[in-house]
């Protein structure tokens, strides 16, 4: 949580100067690398300093897109696509257990 706290203070502006393509391919690259040494880490310390840098990567795409998606669509048609994309984190942790209730329900795992 401190690392999606501290990454756009930094990653914000510099999209604004090299450009957010980028940003997003960097900070993806960056994300999939720190996943790596999290996963095999010997010891709470190695992953507690991974997952920050690995939340200062991921903080990117919370910062950065709502500025893509103004980029994308015109002034008269924005109000639209950024409530999807704000109401995109509240909604899939509430529909997910639902729908996976109804999938675990009416399937047959044999």
């Amino acid at each position: 949580m401190v690392g999606l706290a501290c990454g756009p203070l930094f990653l914000a502006p510099l999209s604004e100067f090299y450009g957010r393509r980028w940003i997003y391919i960097i900070s993806f690259a960056f994300v999939f690398i720190f996943i790596i040494p999290c996963a095999v880490a010997q010891n709470i310390e190695t992953i507690i300093i991974t997952r920050f840098f690995d939340g200062v990567a991921g903080s990117t795409f919370l910062s950065v897109a709502g500025g893509t998606i103004g980029d994308m669509f015109d002034k008269s048609e924005l109000s639209f696509p950024m409530m999807v994309y704000s109401g995109s984190p509240f909604l899939g942790p509430a529909t997910g257990p639902i729908i996976a209730g109804f999938i675990n329900q009416y399937t047959n795992w044999r």
